[in-house]
């Protein structure tokens, strides 16, 4: 069910997405997407009791996908010349898989550091996933805080100039 309320958030988000970017522009939606993000994560951080709570939270999270990667390879590849155009995509296709890769990594990191650690104080198996599943969120919400700031950083250099095509 996670996957499909995810997945349908995003869809519809993504079908918006190339008029977001011509109000809010790349950066802004990059933004947009990035705070989304981070208000999920926020949520799923506290170990929400409530059903209804996870399943909006998951849904918010959803919306940001499109939210930032829309805008990212629009805002990756605005600086670099049409003869490199190949050269700059594939960089960034490189590094957003590896930077995936890594997110993945770290993440599964702290849950399964999180859930040892948890057990090895004597708590339950049910307790230990919960925390270690919290503190996994806990890791993302770092992570979707980190991104808002670039992304509010960056605005100004990936504001479309007035009148261009987002």
């Amino acid at each position: 069910m996670a996957h499909d309320v995810m997945g349908l958030a995003a869809l519809a988000v993504a079908l918006v997405a190339p008029s977001l970017a011509r109000a809010l522009g790349l950066g802004g939606t990059y933004a947009a997407g990035a705070a989304l993000h981070l208000v999920g994560t926020g949520v799923l951080a506290t170990g929400a009791d409530s059903v209804a709570l996870t399943v909006v939270a998951l849904a918010v999270i959803g919306a940001g996908l499109p939210a930032c990667f829309v805008p990212l390879f629009g805002i990756g590849t605005s600086h670099v010349k049409v003869a490199e155009s190949g050269v700059g995509s594939g960089l960034l296709n490189t590094f957003n898989e590896t930077g995936a890769a890594l997110g993945i990594a770290v993440i599964g990191t702290v849950l399964a550091a999180s859930v040892d650690s948890r057990l090895d104080d004597g708590g339950s198996v049910a307790d230990a996933t919960a925390a270690g599943v919290g503190n996994g969120f806990l890791a993302l919400t770092v992570c979707s805080g980190i991104a808002l700031v670039v992304a509010l950083v960056l605005r100004s250099p990936t504001c479309a100039p007035e009148g261009a095509d987002a």
